[in-house]
């Protein structure tokens, strides 16, 4: 069949349909596939050698490539890409499998690692839960046959510094926890199952002697048959009263041993009525707000901790007027002052009241 017959009959150029066919293919054709289906596209029946014709002409010289055969075969096929094109294809698909299956083999190694580490973690963390565990028991059974005596801390169980630092803050949270839990508690370096004697102003120089004395006496009378607390309320009463001058005919009083303190304070304004009621409320006040606190709940109160609250409400007030409310109060009996064994865990030391080597550091309100 001519040219000029095909382009009379078909508005569509043969070679625009061999262009078609071949783009719309998946590989190269032979003549014979590729005539059959321009012949089927262009309704026109098309021989191999009309198509082998237009394939080869100058138009689609730099459209439609030649694809000689691999092995036996001698027949030629032709395709719109070029053999440097699927070539460059075939490589690219090749780097993009490789890279794929790279991708693919490190995600396996790099879950096997993370499998690994999170297997090797769990095994580390049930390890020091048993250490931690076994420290909590040791320490529990030597808190439970401690004695009435305070011990060092190498009676608890405390461990060896080769146990490392870990064991060490386990250990340091046992403790803190026994002692919130008052299981046990602090004497210095040492640790006791009882809470730290304080001792009373009553058990100190220069009022011990006086003291036992005045008790001594106050048993007679109650073993005389007068109630205890009667004893008690007459004998708030006559210290509440301003002593008497003495009458001229009474014997000479007995000269009272003057007990020297290691520092004198300096001298205190002496307090009428009406000037030391406002600071005894004052203290009063400071105190029950210091008991809302958990650590004062049982009416020890520590001096210094007493004056910083005091000194909210009253911010010239010296040391040494409130050293003296405090006697004050004690003579009246209102309050109990209490000293403390451990000076060095004192806060605040030259807030508190020391006297005669000892150190008064806590405060009950009657």
């Amino acid at each position: 069949m001519s040219d000029e017959t095909t382009t009379d009959t078909q508005p569509k150029r043969v070679e625009e349909y061999i262009l078609d066919v071949l783009s719309d293919s998946a590989e190269p054709l032979p003549l014979d596939k590729l005539a059959k289906q321009v012949s089927t596209l262009a309704k026109t029946k098309f021989t191999t050698k009309d198509i082998e014709a237009r394939v080869e002409s100058h138009d689609l010289q730099d459209k439609v490539f030649r694809h000689l055969p691999k092995g036996k075969s001698k027949t030629a096929r032709y395709w719109t890409k070029s053999v440097e094109e699927l070539e460059a294809e075939a490589i690219l698909q090749a780097e993009e499998k490789a890279a794929e299956k790279k991708r693919v083999a490190e995600e396996k190694v790099a879950e096997k690692k993370r499998a690994a580490d999170e297997k090797a973690a769990e095994k580390k963390r049930a390890a020091e839960e048993k250490v931690s565990e076994a420290i909590r028991q040791k320490v529990l059974d030597k808190v439970a046959e401690l004695g009435d005596s305070p011990v060092p801390e190498s009676k608890l169980g405390k461990p060896t510094a080769k146990a490392g630092a870990s064991a060490m803050a386990v250990y340091d949270k046992v403790l803190k926890d026994l002692q919130d839990e008052h299981k046990l508690y602090a004497h210095g370096a040492k640790y006791g199952k009882h809470p730290p004697r304080v001792v009373s102003w009553f058990e100190l120089a220069p009022h011990k002697k006086s003291f036992d004395g005045l008790v001594k006496a106050a048993r007679k009378v109650v073993d005389g048959g007068i109630e205890s607390e009667q004893v008690l309320t007459e004998l708030r009463r006559r210290l509440s009263e301003t002593p008497a001058s003495a009458p001229a005919t009474a014997p000479p009083p007995v000269t009272q041993p003057v007990v020297t303190q290691p520092t004198a304070p300096p001298p205190v304004e002496k307090h009428t009525e009406q000037s030391a009621v406002p600071l005894r409320d004052a203290i009063k006040s400071a105190y029950d707000e210091l008991r809302l606190l958990k650590e004062f709940r049982d009416g020890l109160v520590e001096i210094p901790r007493l004056y910083h609250e005091l000194k909210q409400s009253q911010p010239n007030l010296t040391v040494e007027a409130f050293h003296a409310g405090l006697d004050e109060l004690a003579k009246q009996f209102l309050i109990e002052l209490h000293g403390l064994n451990e000076v060095s865990e004192a806060w605040h030391r030259e807030w508190a009241i020391e006297r005669n080597g000892r150190l008064l550091y806590y405060v009950r309100w009657r």
